[in-house]
């Protein structure tokens, strides 16, 4: 349905964008407002990472960083509809590269953002800041590399080289919606066969 992408869509990317900073906002918050209460302190008895964290802080940032893991991955799964209006190829819209890189690896960084916010709540009930860690490393490298680095190195190493057979169907896609948004579709146009010749006279060509 076209009104999904012109009306419901970039609403619903507008509130996911707006609580993934509200989240990030109130995480920096939080993380400041309880170093000053004494919550986090510099070094912990112990030395290690994360040792001079309490255990209610630590809940308390866990779950926000949960939260944030959750909203992200609702907006992968949002950013694959947002591809229909990708400039990443020759030409606007869902191209080789988006549909058949973009769109299975957005897929895979739902599930890696959920699998993610598991993590950070798996940390509310365990010592340390291993988990959390881990968590924030896997996200990190998934992103850059299945989200960014990867479909832009197919982009230019397979789809360009080739691109008048690797594009030739999402072209005659994009064509085909072209049409029909300007009302030219097959069943709607009346094709006659011109016959070219020279020497027409301007009379018979009225």
């Amino acid at each position: 349905d076209i009104g999904f992408y012109l009306f419901r869509l970039p609403f619903l990317t507008f509130v996911i964008d707006w609580l993934f900073a509200a989240l990030i906002l109130s995480l920096v918050v939080v993380a400041v407002a309880h170093y000053l209460n004494g919550g986090i302190r510099s070094s912990g008895p112990a030395g290690r990472v994360g040792s001079g964290v309490g255990s209610g802080v630590k809940a308390h940032l866990s779950a926000l960083l949960a939260a944030l893991a959750v909203v992200r991955a609702v907006g992968y799964w949002f950013d694959r509809f947002q591809l229909v209006n990708s400039t990443r190829g020759a030409y606007d819209g869902a191209l080789a590269t988006a549909v058949n890189i973009q769109w299975p690896a957005y897929n895979l960084l739902v599930l890696v953002s959920l699998f993610v916010a598991a993590l950070f709540l798996a940390n509310l009930r365990r010592q340390g800041w291993g988990l959390p860690m881990v968590a924030i490393g896997l996200w990190v490298a998934s992103h850059a590399l299945v989200g960014s680095t990867f479909p832009a190195l197919y982009q230019r190493l397979r789809v360009e080289s080739q691109a008048s057979t690797r594009e030739s169907v999402y072209v005659q896609r994009n064509i085909e919606a072209t049409r029909f948004a300007y009302g030219l579709a097959d069943d709607r146009l009346t094709v006659e066969p011109f016959a070219y010749r020279t020497g027409v006279t301007e009379a018979e060509m009225i």
